[in-house]
């Protein structure tokens, strides 16, 4: 089951989703698993895929983390 609720835009809330992210494709990454479905991995994918050459949107991802 998928549950949503929208919130005010909150960077704490933003920074834990991240970090939680960063820890769970760590754990895939380390046993092997998939990580495609990690915000991590779907950011940057976005940025290699759709925007190769913008830089800025690129270190805007990697400052956000």
């Amino acid at each position: 089951m998928v549950s949503l609720q929208i919130i005010d835009d909150d960077q704490y809330l933003f920074k834990k989703c991240l970090t939680n992210s960063i820890e769970r494709m760590r754990k895939n990454l380390m046993s092997g698993s998939n990580i495609e479905s990690e915000q991590i991995s779907l950011l940057f994918s976005d940025c290699i895929e759709n925007h190769p050459e913008d830089i800025e949107r690129f270190a805007n991802v990697i400052g956000s983390i």
